[in-house]
């Protein structure tokens, strides 16, 4: 996955929610730090584990209706 997939799906979640900041956490949050440096088993995740920065609660919404809207490549 690269940081342009996971801009993808976290703008898809903003459209629909309104919600515009997330915090990304597991080794795809290490994309933000140096983009397309990291090797390769650390971007093979199909999953972005991320959630609302002002409203964790939120998260578990987003789960199920964006769980095949990322681009992998």
């Amino acid at each position: 996955m690269k940081i342009e997939d996971i801009d993808l799906l976290l703008g898809k979640i903003r459209d629909a929610s309104g919600l515009d900041e997330f915090v990304v956490i597991g080794s795809l949050s290490a994309l933000g730090l140096v983009g397309d440096g990291l090797p390769p088993r650390m971007t093979w995740s199909m999953e972005v584990d991320a959630y609302p920065e002002r409203d964790p609660l939120r998260a578990q919404e987003f789960s199920a209706p964006h769980a095949g809207d990322a681009v992998y490549g």
